[in-house]
């Protein structure tokens, strides 16, 4: 299983909520609910919070 326990440490260190994740992917806050509950979503998703955050993906 993969986990992305390190997403909410990001956003904590960029200062940014997960309101402010959606607006700036473009993604719903119901994917964001999937990440957070480590259920399943499309890949893509995650290389728009990559670039969004100019994160690599071992960030999150």
């Amino acid at each position: 299983m993969i986990v992305y326990y390190k997403l909410d440490t990001l956003l904590n260190e960029r200062k940014k909520t997960k309101t402010q994740l959606c607006k700036d992917t473009g993604i719903s806050t119901n994917v964001v609910s999937k990440i957070s509950k480590n259920e399943i979503f499309k890949t893509n998703t995650l290389n728009r919070i990559c670039m969004s955050n100019q994160a690599k993906l071992k960030n999150m």
